[in-house]
């Protein structure tokens, strides 16, 4: 695992399918995981840690200042769905949700966050993506009352 130093930020995001359902197959993840894999590096970023779940998505990355977050999720979102789309790899047409949850990792926590996306199925095992955004939100909640924030949004 690698950490990157200088001018740069450290993006967890995740989203789901669409109404969240488990459309993601073992044969769709074994194709989009290398894709992003070599896409995010096109939009100036790097991976560096990435996996799915049948009804979502983890991946985390090192933000180039140059970009936004939307700019690459969309890329990536608007790429595999294409691909997926294409090859017929879905029973029903393949679309991301539109909502994107996201949040800033120190370099510190690089590693931990890392292995947490790595092992999804363990994690996944007693928690549901809605469970997921809740936890994560209410972590986020708690960070706004430690530091007087009022208020956050998400895309």
């Amino acid at each position: 695992m690698e950490t990157f130093t200088g001018n740069h930020v450290n993006i967890h995001a995740f989203w789901p399918t669409k109404n969240i359902e488990p459309l993601i197959t073992n044969e769709i993840q074994q194709v989009i995981i290398p894709q992003i894999i070599k896409l995010v590096p096109k939009v100036g970023c790097r991976v560096l840690a990435v996996n799915t779940m049948p009804d979502h998505i983890h991946l985390l990355f090192w933000l180039n200042p140059d970009y936004s977050i939307y700019t690459v999720v969309e890329t990536v979102k608007k790429c595999t769905a294409a691909y997926i789309n294409e090859n017929k790899m879905c029973k029903k047409k393949f679309i991301w949700s539109e909502k994107i949850y996201s949040y800033s990792v120190p370099n510190d926590n690089v590693p931990e966050v890392s292995a947490i996306i790595r092992l999804q199925k363990g994690h996944h095992a007693n928690m549901t993506f809605e469970d997921e955004v809740a936890r994560h939100l209410q972590n986020v909640e708690r960070l706004m009352r430690l530091t007087n924030v009022k208020s956050f949004t998400v895309e």
